[in-house]
């Protein structure tokens, strides 16, 4: 990870929204325009990854990432408190149907 970020390949980049969730919506233009053509988005964080934004799809491959703390998600999850949530998505793979 590290000697990919150093040699230009990870670009990591802050969403400027002071919120622990992701509105895609209200991203700005410099945060629009460092995503162009990227080949992987990565969205980490309970809030971001599993409130806003587990069941939206991109144009290339996307990950979320993200560790369960709250009841009410263990219970639509069926997991324990703290557990690891990993969603990898393909955009060739049709959507997974919605529950």
């Amino acid at each position: 990870g590290i000697n990919a970020e150093y040699g230009g390949k990870l670009r990591i980049i802050e969403n400027g929204l002071g919120s622990p969730c992701l509105d895609l919506s209200r991203i700005s233009q410099q945060v629009a325009g460092e995503c162009a053509g990227c080949d992987l988005v990565v969205i980490e964080g309970m809030g971001r990854a599993i409130h806003t934004n587990f069941n939206c799809h991109f144009k290339v491959e996307s990950l979320k990432l993200a560790v369960v703390k709250n009841k009410w998600l263990c219970e639509k999850f069926g997991c324990p408190m703290f557990a690891a949530v990993c969603k990898y998505h393909v955009p060739d793979m049709p959507p997974p149907e919605a529950e």
